[in-house]
């Protein structure tokens, strides 16, 4: 009996489309800005080309190979028992990291921008507890809900660059390659590249 959740290649899409839109929304600007300042468009062209060729030559590749496999199945019969293992643990480590990072980038946002007289400890508690429903209902419902969810999502980022168009300066670009700017530049994109492409390996 396949126990396995079914989802479409549209709501794969979907998917990616969130996880990928919510680190550059809620964390990489700011990292981008201590790192790089003006600088920051220049970390998002080089962190995506980067990007692409993880997704063309990594991941694509092992989805080709080991089509029925998850990342954590094929990573003994890849890399041996004891080492696959250590991976596998460091994986899961990981995986509880970032979603506390997440949770916490979220909660912050929102008590600062949008709620401010909000405990914090109550909108984690209440992502928290949205978490676990999600978790308890399964992987499908979850992208059943992001299938509903994207539009809106969608047009409001649309929306937002609209109207930050219309107060965009492109002096504020300058100068480029300030002092240090190279080694800043290299190390913001070191950070864009790993939120969110490398976590990409989440979904394999």
């Amino acid at each position: 009996m396949n126990d396995r959740a079914q989802i479409s290649a549209f709501q794969l899409i979907v998917l990616l489309f969130v996880f990928i839109v919510g680190d550059e929304i809620a964390i990489i600007p700011l990292i981008q800005a201590v790192d790089a300042k003006q600088n920051g468009w220049i970390v998002g062209l080089i962190s995506l080309l980067v990007g692409l060729c993880i997704i063309l030559f990594v991941y694509y590749p092992l989805s080709r190979i080991y089509p029925q496999k998850t990342f954590v199945e094929y990573s003994e019969q890849i890399l041996g028992k004891w080492a696959g293992k250590i991976v596998i643990f460091l994986f899961v480590l990981y995986s509880f990291y970032y979603a506390a990072l997440s949770m916490r980038y979220t909660g912050d946002f929102v008590t600062s921008q949008i709620l401010p007289r909000t405990p914090s400890i109550a909108i984690y508690i209440l992502f928290a507890v949205v978490i676990v429903m999600g978790v308890s209902l399964g992987f499908e419902t979850i992208a059943r809900s992001f299938e509903l969810l994207y539009i809106f999502i969608l047009l409001a980022i649309i929306i937002l660059t609209i109207s930050f168009i219309s107060v965009a300066d492109i002096r504020n670009l300058e100068p480029v390659f300030f002092e240090g700017g190279f080694q800043k530049i290299m190390r913001g994109s070191i950070t864009f590249i790993s939120l969110p492409f490398v976590e990409l390996f989440f979904f394999l």
